[in-house]
């Protein structure tokens, strides 16, 4: 049977920093002195990503949270890319990537979104986010295409919590086994979703599965064309 309900992460699913995570590192870095080129970030951020969450906290329940934990993330990047400890550079960091305007969505987005809600298919998201999420995509025209909004800095539930999963079919009436997820996170979308019934789809817009043998989308036109959407 066709699923219902299509839920989707935010970050690196439809929502980006622009130009690019690495740009904004590289820039506050290059004002203090230092360089250090995108590729060479881009290169250093798995194990970084892997060490900031080993173990795993919750880190956007709060903005003491996530102060915290974005902090030490950059201090751990900055170890992984061989650099010393940079006063000051993790706060500025933090200040640049904290502005709410500096997020903008993927090209293909709305076109997908668009397509999905004319099939018939009901949309929702399912983020680790902070709090001003809901209002970001109310500037960017997006939540419009929304029927559920469920993002971890307002409910207090945060992936890879099963109970934010379970959240979000309760306020959509909708069961896991005719519900989609769609994120790019392994351990934080994949996995917990799939658990509890889901489709659940991994999309890797940035090639970080490249070479893995992990089943995944690389942008949401691979997701207009999976099987399990198609047909009534």
């Amino acid at each position: 049977m066709r699923p219902e309900f299509i839920f989707f992460d935010m970050g690196y699913t439809l929502l980006q920093s622009l130009p690019s995570f690495e740009h904004h590192f590289c820039a506050v870095l290059s004002g203090l002195g230092v360089e250090k080129s995108s590729a060479e970030v881009a290169k250093a951020e798995p194990a970084a990503w892997v060490k900031a969450n080993t173990p795993y906290v919750p880190f956007t329940l709060s903005t003491e949270q996530s102060h915290a934990f974005w902090l030490r993330y950059y201090a751990i990047l900055l170890e992984e890319l061989g650099l010393p400890e940079i006063g000051g550079f993790g706060e500025r960091l933090y200040g640049v990537l904290s502005d709410p305007g500096l997020y903008g969505l993927y090209p293909d987005v709305v076109p997908a979104l668009e397509e999905l809600r004319a099939r018939g298919f009901r949309l929702g998201v399912i983020s680790n986010w902070a709090h001003w999420l809901e209002s970001r995509l109310e500037e960017l025209n997006l939540k419009r295409l929304f029927d559920t909004l469920v993002i971890s800095g307002t409910v207090g539930l945060e992936k890879p919590d099963p109970a934010i999963f379970t959240l979000a079919l309760e306020r959509s009436g909708v069961t896991a086994a005719r519900s989609v997820h769609v994120g790019d996170s392994v351990e934080c979308d994949y996995r917990p979703a799939a658990a509890l019934g889901f489709t659940a789809v991994l999309i890797d817009r940035r090639g970080k599965l490249d070479g893995t043998g992990v089943p995944h989308i690389t942008c949401l036109d691979g997701l207009l064309r999976l099987e399990a959407l198609q047909g009534a």
